[in-house]
C-alpha cells in the first residue's frame, strides 16, 4: 500500500460485521529512544460461537533499568464501540480505554495501578506506509485462521504513563501500531519487530518478521513458515513468499528467535534475544475457548544483517529496542498469566 491509500484499508475493524466466531485486536507499542523502557497496550474483542463475547483492555510497561514489569488487563462483557470517522480515522472504546487510530492518533486508558495517555504520529514517507504480510485474498478468505496487518509500522509517541507509583514522560518514543484478527491464534509462533533510528548518513529503518505453523485440517499443520519485511529509508526489502520454506531457516528457542531468509531482494538474517529482560505472560483465548500463552517483551536485543541483491550490505543493531513474542499452547513455569 502506498502512502496515499486510506489507512482504514488495513485498520478497518472486522468484528462489527462478523457473522462467525472471531477475535480481533489492535496493539500499540513504543520504546524510549535510549533507555530500556517500553510500553505495550492492546484492545481485544472476542466473539465466541458458543458463549457470550468479551472485550479486553491490556497494558504492559517494561522497565529494564529496575528489572520489573507491570502487566494487567481489564475484561468486561462485549460492548466495544467502533466509529469510523473517515477513511483515515477510527475511534475505538474497549473497557476503560479509548483509541483514535489515525495517522495522528491517541490512546488513553486506566487500570487499577496504571494510567496512560499518549499521542502518536505516523513517520512520513515510505517508513510509515501501511504494510501487510498477506496478499488481499488471504486477508479476506477463510485461510489462514489468523491474519494480521501493520497499519502504522513506524510512529513517534509522546504523552505520559503513571505506573509503579511514578510518572513517566513519553517523549519521542519510537513504535508501531498493529492489527490482527482470526478464528484461532497460531498454535506456535514467534513474532519480532524493531525500529532502528537514523545514524549518521544511514537512514532510519525497521524490520518485522513472523514464523509460525499454520493449521490445515484437524491436527494437521504445516511446518514452520516465515516471512520478513525490512524498510530502510525509501528502500524496501521483502522476504514474504510465505510458502517457500526452502528459502527460510527459522529457530525458535526459549529466549531467542533467529530467521534467515533469501529472495530476489537478497539475503537477510534476524537475531532477536530477550536475554533475561523483563517479560509478561499473556493469556490469549480463542473463540473456541482454547488458551494460548504469549511470552512478551519489548526490550529484546536485536541484530539485523542484510546482503541486498543490489547495493552494499548493512547491519543494524538495537540493544533493547526489539519487540519479541512467543506464542505456545503450554504455560511457562514461574510466569504469572495475565
Amino acid at each position: 500500500m502506498n502512502a496515499a491509500a486510506p489507512l482504514l484499508a488495513d485498520a478497518a475493524p472486522r468484528a462489527p460485521r462478523a457473522t462467525t466466531s472471531l477475535y480481533e485486536s489492535y496493539f500499540l507499542r513504543a520504546n524510549h529512544p535510549t533507555r530500556p523502557l517500553a510500553l505495550w497496550t492492546k484492545a481485544t474483542v472476542l466473539k465466541p460461537s458458543t458463549s457470550a463475547g468479551v472485550q479486553e483492555s491490556w497494558f504492559v510497561f517494561f522497565d529494564g533499568e529496575n528489572n520489573r514489569v507491570f502487566a494487567d488487563k481489564r475484561t468486561e462483557p462485549l460492548g466495544a464501540h467502533f466509529a469510523t470517522e473517515s477513511e483515515e480515522s477510527l475511534s475505538l472504546s474497549v473497557c476503560e480505554a479509548a483509541w483514535t487510530i489515525a495517522p495522528k492518533g491517541s490512546a488513553r486508558g486506566t487500570m487499577e495501578n496504571a494510567v496512560w495517555d499518549v499521542r502518536f504520529e505516523r513517520l512520513p514517507g515510505a517508513l510509515g506506509e501501511p504494510r501487510s504480510f498477506y496478499p488481499p485474498k488471504l486477508l479476506t478468505g477463510s485461510f489462514p485462521r489468523a491474519k494480521g496487518v501493520t497499519p502504522l509500522p513506524a510512529l513517534t509517541m509522546s504523552g505520559t504513563v503513571d505506573v509503579f507509583g511514578e510518572r513517566v514522560d513519553v517523549d519521542a518514543w519510537s513504535g508501531a501500531l498493529g492489527h490482527n484478527w482470526g478464528r484461532e491464534h497460531p498454535r506456535r509462533h514467534a513474532w519480532a519487530q524493531c525500529f532502528f533510528p537514523a545514524k549518521g548518513d544511514a537512514p532510519a529503518a525497521w524490520v518485522e518478521a513472523i514464523t509460525g505453523s499454520v493449521k490445515l485440517a484437524g491436527p494437521v499443520a504445516t511446518p514452520l513458515l516465515s516471512t520478513m519485511i525490512i524498510q530502510r529509508g525509501d528502500q524496501s526489502y521483502r522476504f514474504d513468499r510465505v510458502f517457500e520454506a526452502w528459502r527460510q531457516r527459522a529457530t525458535i528457542e526459549e529466549q531467542r528467535y533467529t530467521l534467515e531468509v533469501t529472495s530476489d531482494a537478497g539475503r537477510a538474517r534476524l537475531e532477536v534475544d530477550r536475554a533475561d529482560r523483563p517479560v509478561a505472560c499473556l493469556g490469549y483465548r480463542d473463540p473456541t475457548g482454547m488458551l494460548g500463552y504469549c511470552i512478551n517483551t519489548k526490550l529484546a536485543r536485536t541484530k539485523l544483517t542484510v546482503e541486498p541483491t543490489r547495493g552494499a550490505p548493512f547491519t543494524l543493531e538495537s540493544e533493547h529496542g526489539g519487540a519479541l513474542e512467543f506464542v505456545q499452547r503450554t504455560p511457562v513455569r514461574g510466569l504469572r498469566v495475565v
